[in-house]
């Protein structure tokens, strides 16, 4: 990995300078950059192909994976509807405009950035994303999700649904759910969900048992700190956690 930071903000009364970090993958699998706390950034064009950044992400133990009662109830309203999930290689992903459309379609629906066919290209061009799980039912295709994988982890990157499969239905947990119950039949250890800012993250604090997020040095399994970090995220203050809770990095002593 080689590692460099771009200046954020900063608070000079209380001493707190924020720099964010990034790091160009080389040699490292995918499962050991996302054991360090890195996910992949698309969101300059410009950027190499292979970049990533230090955030709070969140991960999964599959090994057991264990299903919590929210996982059960949401497989419940699944049982009579089928549903095909088949794990590919990108590589051997046939990309016709209208699987592009699909996508797009759907990232400009649901995300809270816009989604351009250039980025949906830079997405694709960035050395992480390697798999896709195609979801089919009754011949048409309903899903596909983006991984970043390899013989441990799986990224859980990006997930395009159909807008009009099932528009009523709790559709992309059952498809989140799905997958981490693919990658521990699949001997995977951990399942990375991405970050986990705000109170609009918690879903997937509270639906997942074997729940961890790295905390900028290590990966904690404090669900309560989470919950109270995401709460507070929506107050946003230019101020590093460590003079607001010192005690959480009593390792450091």
């Amino acid at each position: 990995m080689k590692f460099y930071r771009s200046e954020f903000t900063h608070n000079y009364r209380s001493y707190s300078f924020g720099y964010t970090e990034y790091a160009l993958r080389e040699s490292e699998t995918i499962s050991e950059v996302l054991s360090m706390g890195y996910l992949p950034y698309t969101g300059i064009p410009k950027l190499k192909a292979n970049s990533y950044y230090l955030a709070r992400s969140l991960r999964v133990k599959t090994s057991p994976f264990e299903l919590s009662s929210e996982n059960r109830r949401v497989f419940r309203k699944f049982e009579n509807i089928e549903i095909e999930c088949t794990l590919i290689d990108l590589t051997n992903y046939d990309w016709t405009q209208e699987k592009i459309d699909f996508c797009l379609q759907y990232a400009n629906s649901r995300f809270s950035t816009t989604f351009s066919p250039e980025r949906f290209q830079h997405i694709l061009d960035h050395s992480h994303g390697n798999k896709l799980i195609c979801l089919e039912s009754a011949g048409r295709m309903v899903g596909l999700i983006l991984l970043g994988a390899d013989d441990t982890a799986w990224h859980y990157w990006f997930a395009f649904f159909a807008l009009d499969f099932l528009p009523d239905m709790p559709f992309g947990k059952w498809a989140m759910t799905k997958s981490l119950d693919l990658a521990a039949r699949t001997g995977i250890e951990f399942v990375y969900l991405g970050t986990c800012y705000g109170p609009h993250s918690l879903y997937k604090v509270r639906d997942f048992k074997g729940i961890s997020y790295f905390d900028g040095n290590e990966w904690s399994e404090d669900v309560k700190m989470l919950k109270a970090l995401c709460k507070q995220d929506q107050n946003i203050q230019a101020i590093d956690l460590i003079k607001i809770e010192p005690e959480h990095y009593a390792y450091l002593k």
